[in-house]
């Protein structure tokens, strides 16, 4: 496992929600915002959000075949109860199963939970 691969990704994940808390918005001008690097020695990082503003994934993909990649996600979800226009942030860190450098599938929301990819599991975060 690489620490400072999960320690980047958790922090973005947690940035992702501390934006769409101040700003009521999820996207990638994070990039922009977090005084962060975007590539390592060991690993390449890179935030994308959906067209339909409703997630943004954050990857951290191994730039060498024996380590693992990563991939985070943070989604806008509308709170339980359901309450109108009120929503809130939830977000799951998962790692690919086997090393290599090849990006990760990204999680997605089934049935209310989330779920990683295929061929990920999910990380504590």
């Amino acid at each position: 496992m690489e620490p400072l691969s999960l320690t980047w990704l958790k922090s973005y994940l947690d940035a992702q929600e501390e934006l769409y808390t101040a700003r009521n918005e999820i996207n990638n001008a994070l990039v922009e915002e977090l005084d962060t690097t975007t590539e390592t020695t060991n690993y390449k990082y890179s935030v994308r959000a959906t067209n339909a503003k409703q997630a943004t994934f954050n990857y951290g993909i191994s730039k060498k075949p024996e380590l693992k990649s990563y991939v985070g996600g943070a989604f806008l979800i509308p709170t339980k109860p359901y309450q109108e226009n009120v929503i809130t942030t939830i977000s799951i860190l998962c790692s690919t199963d086997k090393p290599g450098t090849i990006t990760p599938l990204p999680p997605r929301l089934q049935n209310g939970e989330l779920v990683c990819g295929s061929g990920t599991t999910a990380v504590t975060k």
